[in-house]
């Protein structure tokens, strides 16, 4: 069996000659489209472009600034007879360069930037201009030289006329109505008009397809769903869980600067949530955060391209989210302090089972696991979005990373559930201080939380008496401190944040 994707229905030179073996040996052969996620049989292949088309292609895409579905529509619509004229024929036109697209960050790649109406689950409702649909089904029946809808979709489609009286149905009363996004695409595939042309023509009028996933607030908003937050499905609002309302609001922030729905936060059990409207958790998944389990289905962002500005703030969030900030009292009496990021992975399926029968419901240290072989087994699993955000912190800061090597992350626990299910916790250790004081004073924490104030208090207290042996006072002076500053979020806070941040009683 062979599975291919191709780029806006052009396939490349190496796809197309595996395609066409597969074919010819009668093997079953099935073309993914990367953004919907449907699989379509296919018995012949689709147009091939050579290796000089395929970088041609390329080049047009960047140039223009399109993505390869807007691209192949203008290819098809203005076509030269030959691919290469065709290309040269749509890059010397000003008026197609998308300009408006242009900037400063280039946060995702061109291929994923824009999210498309019909990449949207079947039962998501938008609201369409009928006014405009009705024109478009008007020169399509002119173009298909039918006299009439009814004649086309009962005649020579020889469908229901049920799926006749629909069509008149949502298009009689003219105006915005809601539509269903699989009556959408069944209205395009019945009448041949292709997807992009309703993005063209502005027939959606909300959302405003396709929407840009180049954006600062999509990527804030990610990284709190990925450190505390729980994606159900495509169609349910996203959730977020915190202690503290000063980190709800800035997931508020970030969902309303990207235009979406925020309701909360609300008491749930021991921790608040919030919660974010569902197209909001599509745009999310769309840049790489998936839905479930994040510890079984790993989270994949590219850190790269963010700016320096949006790196810190993702690195301040999941730094306040998901790490630590320790300061302990060696043997010798000095100071030793350490900052700490963990992430888990879900290694049932990778572990024999016989040992995950030997394991108890709990916690445990990883240095309790003696077989070599379940320890390398461990190794080769780390959670990949800890391995991403350590290279990214080693690349950022590449001289003090040469001067002093930062330790790689490494399993610290594993857990076994009532489940059955096994997960390791891994943690990435900042002890040097060099990189303590790095850490604190480009990053620290998100500002105005709670552990942002207790960790200014915690390391103004470890860099005044660093370096030396701490007498009596001082040793004192360090337990009180230690209780007078928990990183545990007294109530207090919760309601004078809830307060004063969402103007409104807990």
């Amino acid at each position: 069996m062979v599975v291919y994707s191709d780029l806006g229905g052009f396939v490349t030179t190496g796809v197309a000659s595996e395609v066409e073996h597969a074919l010819s040996k009668g093997k079953p052969v099935y073309r993914l489209d990367w953004r919907t996620g449907e699989i379509t049989k296919i018995n012949e292949l689709g147009k091939a472009i050579s290796i000089t088309e395929s970088r041609a292609l390329i080049d047009a895409l960047n140039y223009l600034l399109l993505d390869e579905v807007e691209l192949a529509h203008m290819i098809n619509s203005r076509w030269k007879g030959n691919f290469l004229n065709t290309l040269l024929d749509l890059m010397n036109d000003p008026s197609l360069r998308r300009l408006d697209r242009l900037s400063e960050l280039n946060l995702i790649n061109l291929l994923n930037r824009f999210y498309h109406w019909w990449q949207e689950p079947a039962k998501v409702t938008v609201k369409a201009d009928m006014e405009k649909l009705q024109e478009i089904i008007i020169e399509r029946l002119k173009l298909l030289e039918e006299p009439n809808l009814k004649n086309y979709i009962v005649r020579t489609l020889g469908l229901p006329k049920t799926r006749y009286d629909y069509y008149i149905y949502i298009l009689k009363k003219g105006g915005l109505r809601s539509i269903e996004t699989q009556n959408l695409r069944r209205l395009c595939n019945d009448l041949k008009i292709p997807y992009i042309e309703l993005e063209r023509r502005k027939i959606i009028a909300n959302p405003n397809y396709p929407i840009d996933l180049n954006t600062p607030a999509l990527l804030k908003a990610a990284v709190h769903i990925i450190n505390k937050g729980h994606m159900r499905t495509k169609t349910k609002e996203i959730e977020y869980y915190n202690k503290d309302p000063v980190l709800h609001y800035y997931f508020k922030r970030a969902v309303e600067d990207l235009g979406g729905k925020y309701t909360g936060p609300f008491r749930a059990s021991r921790v608040l949530v919030s919660y974010a409207d569902s197209l909001t958790g599509r745009l999310i998944n769309a840049i790489g955060v998936p839905y479930g389990s994040k510890s079984t289905k790993q989270p994949f962002m590219n850190l790269r391209p963010l700016s320096d500005d949006l790196w810190r703030y993702y690195f301040q969030t999941t730094l306040t989210e998901e790490g630590s900030f320790t300061l302990v009292l060696t043997k010798q009496n000095i100071l030793a302090a350490k900052f700490s990021l963990t992430r888990t992975i879900d290694v049932t399926a990778f572990l024999p089972r016989s040992f995950v029968e030997t394991l108890d419901e709990g916690s445990y240290s990883i240095k309790t696991i003696k077989e070599r072989a379940i320890q390398k087994l461990i190794a080769r699993k780390p959670p990949s979005i800890l391995i991403a955000e350590f290279m990214e912190l080693n690349r950022r800061h590449g001289f003090v990373a040469q001067m002093l090597p930062l330790p790689h992350p490494h399993p610290e626990r594993i857990i076994k559930t009532k489940d059955d299910k096994v997960t390791v916790r891994w943690v990435m250790e900042i002890k040097k201080q060099g990189w303590v004081d790095l850490i604190h004073d480009y990053y620290g924490m998100l500002p105005s939380t709670w552990k942002s104030t207790v960790l200014e208090k915690v390391y103004s207290f470890y860099k005044n008496h660093r370096g030396g042996k701490l007498t009596e006072e001082e040793t004192e002076e360090f337990h009180k401190n230690k209780e007078k500053n928990p990183w545990e979020v007294p109530q207090w806070w919760i309601q004078q944040k809830i307060r004063e941040l969402f103007k409104r009683k807990t």
